[in-house]
């Protein structure tokens, strides 16, 4: 009887126990930042120092990184958002990595190691001046949020960009686990793996989350627009098996740090610069040809980096080069397309026109034979009668 009663109070406390642990496991919780981005994997580095954009160029590349270079408003919007959340003085704007060229509307992505023109226009530029990119950090909601600036005359905070491969590397993974917070909108894919979930999921910009249920092999992520983009999201254990697939870049890093780098006064370091080129002066050579020497003198380039010196040509060099150059560019002229298309037919595969031309043929050929019909019966006629009365003599 005593056995008995112990067994129900172990049972009990048993089952109590069972109980307390499911009710903690279900309110564990924890808290993750999220990100926005697209497939590739980014960080952007905002720096509080105020430099010149050289000086600025020099310490992203000093760290290792390019300057923020991306001319799509909504990653940049993204900067600005996360940059304020953080603590950003909104009236501290700062630089980025678009340099325009310092005589035309040409403006170039100023890359780690090489420029690519864009094909843009910024508020506020100015055709014969070398300008730079300006980030109005104030502006997230506005339609200009870039405006063009001196690059030399002006002091701004900068952003730097870290590049750190593509999804799915660094994917963060949380197995069976549930998401509190949900977006705007969700997009869904059905018989995926959870490494096409993160990348189906995280190569979409707006969505900063995703579940990926391993039993159904169906992927949803949760999407919304920048401006609403949550700050962190809190994962709980789920009681389904489900996984949370979580960014581990595109972070917003603000930086306070001062540089002790000396600062570059030399205009020759700008990406976009003036070429030491060439002024002609021409020499006639023929009456239908003439030459030009080449001397040295400062002349506006469109070159994407610092270019070479273009060194000095003597005339019998020059004629040699003219001379090769016309061999390479002269072309038979009955070899030409033109000239063949004189001598040739457009060829017509449609039954009409080949009816239309036999037609035609018949016709012709009908004409000329009644022409010369009559002639050639009397013609016949003659050589007839000559062969009989030839004949009819010699017997």
């Amino acid at each position: 009887m005593i056995s008995g009663k112990f067994s129900k109070v172990v049972l009990c406390v048993g089952i109590f126990l069972y109980r307390k642990s499911l009710t903690e496991v279900s309110s564990y919780e924890i808290t993750r930042e999220v990100y926005m981005g697209q497939i590739w994997q980014n960080n952007y580095i905002v720096h509080s120092e105020r430099k010149s954009w050289l000086d600025a160029r020099n310490v992203c590349k000093t760290n290792g990184f390019a300057m923020q270079f991306n001319k799509w408003k909504t990653i940049n919007q993204y900067i600005i958002i996360k940059a304020e959340r953080k603590g950003w003085n909104a009236s501290e704007d700062v630089w980025l990595g678009l340099i325009k060229h310092p005589n035309s509307s040409l403006w170039y992505e100023c890359r780690k190691n090489h420029c690519e023109e864009a094909n843009i226009v910024i508020p506020g530029q100015l055709f014969y001046e070398r300008q730079c990119a300006v980030l109005n950090m104030s502006s997230a909601t506005k339609s200009n949020i870039l405006y063009a600036d001196n690059c030399e005359g002006n002091a701004f905070g900068f952003a730097c960009l870290g590049q750190y491969g593509t999804v799915p590397n660094d994917v963060e993974m949380y197995p069976m686990s549930d998401l509190v917070e949900t977006g705007t909108y969700r997009e869904s894919w059905n018989n995926v793996n959870i490494t096409e979930c993160a990348i189906n999921s995280f190569s979409k910009f707006f969505c900063f989350a995703s579940k990926y249920y391993p039993e159904t092999r169906i992927c949803n992520a949760e999407c919304t627009n920048v401006l609403n983009v949550p700050e962190n999201v809190t994962l709980i254990n789920s009681v389904i098996n489900s996984t949370i697939l979580l960014r581990s870049y595109n972070r917003v890093i603000i930086n306070n740090d001062v540089t002790n780098l000396p600062p570059i006064t030399d205009p020759d370091q700008f990406p976009c610069v003036y070429e030491t080129s060439s002024k002609i002066e021409s020499t006639p050579l023929s009456s239908s040809m003439s030459t030009s020497v080449y001397t040295t003198g400062p002349v506006v380039s469109h070159c994407l980096c610092i270019c070479t010196t273009v060194s000095n040509i003597t005339k019998e060099g020059l004629q040699q080069k003219i001379s090769q150059i016309k061999k390479s560019l002269t072309v038979n002229k009955t070899s030409l397309s033109s000239s063949l298309r004189r001598k040739t037919s457009a060829p017509d595969e449609r039954q009409s026109s080949a009816g239309m031309g036999v037609v035609g043929m018949f016709i012709i050929i009908g004409t000329l034979f009644a022409l010369i019909a009559s002639d050639l019966f009397y013609a016949g006629f003659i050589i007839i009668r000559y062969i009989t009365n030839n004949c009819f003599k010699w017997q």
